[in-house]
């Protein structure tokens, strides 16, 4: 489960400019997303980041 620290992206293939990808909310996070990457903190197990594809 993502916390209020957890950093969540979207990874936009229009992006390939180098430009950062858009920062979302938990709120963001629906059934059926794409998870791109995930990033857990390996000394207390909670997610850093969650990157998602967008639709």
């Amino acid at each position: 489960m993502p916390t209020e620290d957890t950093e969540i992206k979207a990874k936009d293939s229009d992006n390939s400019d180098g430009s950062d990808d858009p920062i979302l909310t938990p709120a963001d996070l629906q059934p059926g997303l794409v998870v791109a990457g995930v990033d857990v903190d390996d000394d207390t197990g909670t997610l850093d980041e969650i990157k998602i594809y967008l639709p």
